[in-house]
């Protein structure tokens, strides 16, 4: 009768540059009932070189490049022994070890003396294993990491003919890993016009590398054809380096760095500088038309290739703008009832700094009240006739004040005599005023100025000499206002625009005039006029006439 008793040897193992240490312990399969009577192991080369204790102490080995046997035999209390002796089972587990290799890869293999050991696990903190061919499943391997240092490892593996103990290899140092590993980035890798110059970054990491020169090559798109002087970009030394393709595309970058102890590592980035496509803006907006200010308007954005964009600006078109850094959404309050339209463009652009803009004309529509008038004359002589026409819009309720104490008027703006009744004064103004009863919400009115004489000796009239012969047409405009005017005699004249706050905007004219019919445009975009209400102050020798001016 056969007998027999599955015995294996378990093991944990440390190693260091100068010993290894084992921890054993015995793994014993099914006794059938026997009592296990007693262990012996033996050590060859190990100190302790045996031990009779089922846990032997820890085993250390004085040269960590050499095999060595282990042997246990179990004895069963029937006085039968059953023996394992794993030939080298103490080796140089994992090779090379305790080296300074290159740190873009080298190859790591493991002691396969014994075809038995199998079921292989690898354990290399921060580092990247890669078989030698596509179909390879054991060692050797390419071990690299990503950048140089010291690095510890370690490899667990069983053996097919035993009893499925793990043996467990632990290395605290295993590598000294050295530079550099190639790496590189950019900011403006993306090209809007061919003169575009792309800036590279070397990222390269150099840990334990001596004296690294690089190399830069540029492809083409299809990253086989070498571009650039001598198929590279700049001298090797350069750390950093730049390139300007001339023309719109993509390329290809590969860095290559090498170091004066042999290590060499490269990086190729495929299509790296690229001409994206533009984003395309367009936005709409929820409610583009209001009747009265202030009025809250939102503005969809609807960017196509909006990926591509890193900020937009919109501009609303009274004179505020706003810069956001994504697509979303945004809400504008108009302030300002007295503008009928305004025209909102929203400009896209890419990190490089790459725009295109949209402008849409008539976006916002505020329709609320609008007074307005004009007169046939604005000064003259005592007892002047003035006749008024209505130029509001959207006014459905209005009260006119003559200015001089007389009834207002809610029907029309009829015409209406100017009379001189103080005999203290040679002169005297009047403030012909037209205020819209609409909506207390949306508080519109309308001034203007007139002026009488009691003698008239003004060098400003008309063509009898006896009344102010001043005109601005169109009036509210919107690119571009005329003024007419005539001098009877030689005058100094000036002509200057006001905001509503007080502040002077342009000086057009300021200059003597000799006498005669003038007429001038008052060009919005060469004065940089935006939609608005402007006081016009014409000014003949002293003498001073103030118009309300509206652009749209």
């Amino acid at each position: 009768m056969f007998d027999s008793l599955p015995v294996d040897i378990c093991a944990s193992f440390s190693v260091t540059k100068n010993t290894v240490s084992g921890v054993f312990t015995p793994e014993v399969g099914d006794t059938e009932g026997r009592t296990i009577a007693g262990y012996t192991w033996s050590f060859p080369g190990g100190s302790p070189s045996s031990s009779t204790a089922k846990y032997p102490p820890t085993v250390y080995y004085a040269d960590p490049t050499k095999k060595y046997d282990v042997i246990l035999s179990v004895s069963t209390s029937n006085g039968c022994s059953y023996t394992i002796h794993r030939k080298a089972f103490v080796s140089p587990f994992l090779t090379p070890a305790f080296q300074t290799e290159c740190a873009a890869g080298f190859q790591v293999n493991v002691d396969l003396t014994d075809s038995n050991k199998s079921s292989w696990g690898f354990n290399f903190p921060n580092g990247t294993l890669t078989p030698t061919c596509q179909t390879c499943t054991i060692p050797p391997f390419i071990l690299s990491y990503a950048v140089g240092g010291s690095y510890s490892g370690g490899v667990t593996y069983k053996y097919k003919n035993g009893l499925g103990c793990n043996i467990q290899v632990n290395y605290p140092f295993f590598v000294k890993a050295i530079g550099p590993r190639a790496g590189f980035t950019s900011t403006d890798n993306q090209i809007c016009k061919s003169t575009d110059t792309v800036h590279f970054k070397n990222m390269s990491d150099t840990t334990n590398a001596t004296n690294v020169k690089y190399t830069w090559y540029i492809f083409d798109s299809t990253d086989t054809k070498l571009l650039g002087s001598n198929n590279m970009v700049g001298p090797t030394s350069d750390y950093d380096a730049l390139y300007e393709p001339g023309i719109l595309g993509q390329f290809g970058v590969s860095l290559v760095a090498t170091s004066l102890n042999g290590c060499r590592d490269s990086i190729n980035k495929s299509q790296f500088i690229t001409d994206p496509a533009l984003p395309s803006p367009d936005f709409y907006v929820t409610a583009p038309a209001f009747y009265c200010a202030p009025a809250i308007a939102t503005f969809i954005n609807t960017t196509k290739n909006s990926g591509s964009a890193s900020s937009y600006i919109w501009n609303f078109g009274d004179g505020t703008s706003l810069r956001v850094s994504d697509s979303s959404s945004v809400s504008h309050v108009y302030h300002h009832f007295n503008k009928a339209h305004y025209i909102v463009s929203l400009t896209a652009f890419t990190p490089r700094g790459c725009s295109q803009t949209l402008v849409k004309v008539n976006t916002i529509n505020i329709s609320g009240p609008v007074p307005m008038f004009t007169m046939d004359k604005r000064t003259g002589c005592d007892s002047l006739i003035v006749h008024f026409t209505d130029s509001s819009n959207n006014v459905r309720k209005f009260i006119f004040l003559y200015g001089d104490s007389s009834t207002p008027d809610t029907v029309s703006l009829a015409a209406h005599r100017y009379m001189l009744n103080n005999p203290n004064t040679d002169s005297i103004y009047f403030y012909p005023t037209l205020i819209s009863l609409d909506d207390s919400f949306c508080p519109a009115f309308f001034k203007d100025t007139i002026k009488i004489y009691r003698i008239c000796t003004s060098g400003i009239g008309s063509k009898d000499n006896n009344q102010f012969n001043f005109s601005v047409y169109p009036n509210p405009f919107s690119s571009s206002a005329t003024v007419k005017y005539d001098l009877t005699k030689p005058s100094k004249i000036t002509l200057s625009l006001f905001d509503l706050a007080g502040r002077q905007v342009e000086t057009i004219i300021n200059e003597n005039q000799a006498p005669g019919a003038y007429q001038f445009d008052i060009n919005a975009e060469k004065y940089r006029l935006i939609p608005g209400i402007y006081i016009m102050k014409f000014m003949e020798n002293g003498y001073v006439v103030n118009r309300r001016l509206v652009k749209f």
